[in-house]
């Protein structure tokens, strides 16, 4: 008999920056994978038009990983597919064993490492996800993340003077506000953050 999942905690890592970002989530099994698409990028604040695709990574007998592509969504369907895949729940990406399993979401030229930590018998409405923990701040919409921290340690650069009115001059890239990540959850358009 297949075992029903009710939520999952997963612990999600920005790649191909400098810094150390990472956020550890709780997520409703029953969320749809085109939702919890949008939850990764909202968490990550990867803003933008970029398509983004959804890869399982897989584990052969010789023990070495390779990447299955499972979803992907964009606004130029002829690039990638918007597949009906999307629109089935969370539980559908882990299968019915309890098994780690690891996903990365590409998006543009970033991606998000996800890493499947507990299964949990725990009912969480079908659209809830709720951040446990994490470090960083995430990207800079428009900006080379790596080049704005930079410039925030020299307190000079051709950014700076724009980013210290936006983001104020003793910003630190390396907290993450559980609280301030959890407001944006409760609030955040996931249309917005789907594509």
């Amino acid at each position: 008999m297949a075992t029903k999942f009710n939520s999952f905690i997963f612990k999600a890592e920005l790649g191909k920056t400098k810094l150390v970002v990472w956020r550890r989530f709780k997520a409703s099994g029953n969320m749809s994978i085109s939702y919890f698409m949008g939850v990764i990028k909202c968490l990550f604040r990867m803003d933008g038009g970029h398509g983004s695709i959804l890869e399982r990574i897989k584990i052969n007998s010789e023990g070495r990983r390779y990447k299955k592509q499972f979803a992907s969504m964009s606004d130029y369907p002829d690039l990638n597919p918007y597949d009906h895949i999307l629109q089935k729940e969370v539980r559908t990406l882990i299968g019915e064993d309890k098994r780690k399993a690891f996903f990365t979401l590409c998006y543009g030229e970033k991606w998000v490492d996800v890493t499947l930590e507990a299964v949990l018998d725990e009912e969480m409405s079908e659209d809830a996800a709720v951040v446990l923990d994490g470090q960083g701040y995430g990207l800079v919409d428009g900006y080379d993340t790596d080049k704005v921290v930079r410039e925030f340690a020299a307190k000079k650069g051709n950014d700076f003077d724009e980013l210290k009115r936006e983001l104020g001059s003793d910003f630190d890239f390396n907290v993450c506000s559980v609280e301030e990540e959890n407001e944006r959850l409760k609030i955040g358009d996931y249309n917005y953050w789907i594509y």
